[in-house]
């Protein structure tokens, strides 16, 4: 994929023999152009531009763990992005982590049960999750 252009806006004095009228419709592009070029430049992000969310979860080893449910359609994927300990002591991964879930007949995102971490009452995690909708 190449770069976005530089952004080039148009000018009322690039059409002079128009120059009565064209501003009103150079202004409306120009501001949409810019807006465009700006999204593209590294500024996309998941939750506003597609049927998705970036959820914080608390584990804490008692399930299932019921997460309410906004989008419209059903969630599709769940990916675990990122494991920490609630109490912000480290620890090293030896496993993959993963989350089992289901979206539940209330409506919910459903977490049952965690794998590749051990969340206990007192060992609790915050797993950020990555849902997506199809």
């Amino acid at each position: 994929m190449s770069a976005v252009p530089q952004l080039r806006k148009l000018l009322t004095e690039d059409f002079p023999d128009q120059s009565d009228w064209i501003g009103k419709l150079i202004q409306p592009l120009n501001d949409h152009m810019e807006k465009v070029v700006r999204s593209f430049d590294k500024s996309l992000t998941l939750e506003e531009n597609m049927s998705a969310q970036i959820i914080d979860v608390s584990v804490s080893g008692v399930y299932p763990v019921k997460i309410a449910w906004s989008l419209k359609r059903r969630p599709r994927t769940v990916i675990v992005g990122n494991v920490r300990r609630t109490d912000g002591t480290s620890f090293v991964l030896t496993n993959a982590v993963q989350v089992q879930w289901q979206f539940n007949q209330q409506g919910e995102l459903q977490i049952d049960t965690v794998v590749g971490v051990t969340p206990t009452a007192s060992t609790k995690y915050t797993i950020t999750i990555e849902v997506k909708t199809g």
